[in-house]
């Protein structure tokens, strides 16, 4: 006889609520699949588990005895996986994590420096690539944890939000379509703006950006020349300074000191062509998080929310 943890799981739950259904809703599985892993579970022992002729399912003789022991190996098991992972806090762990461009170079480092002086005894291991590029690496499972900005092409992608913005407009200060700009906050039809100049991120490589510069213009029903394009927003943002265009660039990938420095300021499109910039922490659905990939997903969630705090 041989039964997997979630055998036992399953006929615990059932056990605890007394109902296949309250169960089922519980395991967030359907009640179909419940009753026949029960029934399976009940051929592999060799006896019922349940009085099916109650209407609250009680425990027979044998569920009785299923139950002690099976609390038992969940809890040893829990006890396992504690127990191996206080040990590997203790050795030297690598902790491998994919960051696009940008977020790498501006963004991260200093949730990084937090982690690091948090976490020492933990080794990490950067991956600098396109957004598309990083969630293949997720899905091959050759990285632990990625941070990318969303939507993710797999649903085989876990995620959870870090930091939000809207896409804004950047343009220079003395720019002549600042007339175009309406309301408090002030905002833009892009549709406006069809014979204007755009730079933008590269598509070809993957990035998330240039897929959400196509999405906004589409929505704005308008196909503007691409005069450059580039990898680094660092460089676009020089370029819009230097009069080369104007580009659509994630609020939050910039600062009220960068703006002023370069002359610069952020106008947001109107509600019908904005867009949302989300950056998530993400990794592969079916593999369970490391301890140091749960430690280093809480440092950038409290980093994260300090820094929007202040």
């Amino acid at each position: 006889m041989r039964l997997s943890t979630q055998e036992i799981q399953y006929v615990l739950a059932v056990a605890e609520t007394g109902s296949i259904t309250k169960a089922a809703e519980k395991l967030f599985i359907s009640q179909s699949a419940l009753s026949q892993a029960i029934m399976k579970t009940e051929v592999n022992i060799g006896a019922l588990l349940f009085d099916r002729d109650q209407k609250k399912l009680p425990l027979t003789e044998a569920g009785v005895m299923f139950v002690k022991y099976g609390t038992k190996i969940i809890r040893y098991m829990e006890q396992i996986e504690q127990d191996i992972q206080k040990r590997a806090r203790l050795t030297h762990e690598q902790l491998r994590i994919g960051i696009p461009y940008y977020l790498g170079s501006q963004v991260m480092p200093p949730a990084l420096k937090a982690y690091h002086q948090k976490h020492p005894e933990i080794q990490v291991l950067l991956l600098e690539k396109s957004s598309s590029q990083l969630e293949d690496e997720l899905l091959r499972q050759s990285i632990d944890l990625a941070v990318l900005p969303l939507p993710f092409q797999s649903s085989k992608i876990a995620y959870e939000p870090l930091f939000e913005g809207p896409m804004s407009l950047l343009i220079p200060a003395n720019s002549p379509l600042l007339r175009f700009c309406r309301g408090n906050p002030p905002k833009i039809d892009l549709a406006k703006l069809s014979d204007v100049p755009f730079i933008s991120t590269d598509a070809q490589i993957g990035q998330r950006s240039a897929v959400v510069f196509d999405l906004m213009l589409k929505r704005a029903k308008i196909s503007p020349k691409t005069v450059f394009v580039s990898k680094n927003f660092s460089t676009v943002k020089q370029m819009v300074a230097c009069g080369m265009g104007v580009a659509l660039i994630p609020s939050v990938y910039i600062s009220e000191e960068e703006l002023a420095s370069l002359g610069l300021v952020c106008v947001l499109p109107l509600e019908s062509q904005s867009y949302q910039w989300v950056v998530a922490t993400a990794r592969h659905g079916g593999r369970p998080m490391s301890g140091a990939a749960k430690g280093f997903v809480q440092v950038l969630k409290a980093y994260f929310q300090q820094d929007a705090g202040e």
